[in-house]
């Protein structure tokens, strides 16, 4: 018998959190082997690591929404193309993902840019689109705050993407898009132990997924989330594994890590030693299980 695992703790900082939410997406991304390969080689250049690790979170938040990912073709090169296509596994729909991440203001100390972003949005809503389309932006600003207010950063956040709203590229309108504006604050307090991640998501020209709308009847706020119940459906899920779990499959930390006898799961295959014993005056084996 070897010595009993044991389970260790230590606090929480911004560091450790970057690692462990990096080795958390990519677990997540496992089962889709040429995603997962071509991110990683991404990630390996230091050049454009900042905006290739966001697109791993993208890509794994989807697919632990339920969403299947893929690669657009990108050596089509007679128009531009998004990130992803995401296919919902519960209603069959697809759509066309693209993901953008604020600079932070290290060098110019602008503090008033950190809250535009309509120039990256402007840039994923130029690219074409199959589908109906999914942004993501990462405003990447620090945050302490350790209560549950809206921060007044994706407020003000809020306010420019709106004042985005009715604009033109080359005479035509904006198209719609679910807008998702996440922030992930580790590399900002890598030493700290203070931090909290955010999401909100907006209907960017969808009337009806706005955050602040308000329905005329039951039954108009119930069809418009039937409408939208795939975006309902990634943000519950979003909120929900906001936090790395200590198994990155879900199983209890005293089952993975602790002294223990296998557990027989359900739809397992087990290799399971017997032994063949003849009894005196019979042909006929009997097998006894060990």
């Amino acid at each position: 018998m070897g010595e009993a695992k044991e389970i260790y703790s230590a606090p929480n900082i911004g560091a450790t959190s970057a690692w462990f939410h990096l080795a958390y997406d990519l677990f997540c991304l496992e089962n889709n082997a040429k995603l997962q390969a071509k991110l990683i080689a991404r990630l390996k250049n230091k050049d454009g690591f900042r905006g290739a690790r966001y697109e791993v979170f993208v890509a794994a938040a989807m697919i632990r929404a339920g969403f299947e990912i893929e690669f657009e073709n990108e050596e089509e090169g007679s128009s531009t193309h998004c990130e992803f296509t995401a296919t919902c596994k519960a209603s069959g729909r697809r759509y066309s993902v693209e993901a953008k991440q604020r600079n932070p203001d290290h060098q110019t100390g602008d503090q008033n840019s950190r809250y535009h972003l309509g120039r990256r949005l402007h840039g994923a809503l130029r690219k074409e689109a199959k589908y109906p389309r999914i942004v993501f932006v990462d405003i990447n600003v620090p945050d302490t705050a350790t209560g549950d207010e809206i921060p007044v950063f994706l407020e003000r956040a809020l306010t420019n993407i709106r004042a985005s709203e009715g604009r033109k590229i080359n005479g035509r309108p904006l198209p719609p898009a679910y807008l998702f504006v996440t922030n992930h604050p580790f590399e900002h307090n890598l030493e700290g132990s203070v931090f909290r991640t955010s999401v909100l998501a907006e209907g960017f020209q969808i009337p009806d997924f706005k955050i602040d709308t308000a329905f005329p009847s039951i039954r108009a706020a119930y069809e418009s989330r039937k409408a939208h119940a795939d975006m309902h459906q990634l943000l519950k899920s979003m909120n929900e594994h906001s936090a790395v779990p200590v198994t990155f499959n879900g199983e209890a930390p005293e089952l993975a890590f602790g002294e223990h006898q296998p557990r027989l799961l359900i739809g397992e295959t087990y290799l399971v030693p017997m032994r063949m014993v003849r009894r005196s005056g019979e042909n006929s084996l009997r097998q006894r299980w060990m």
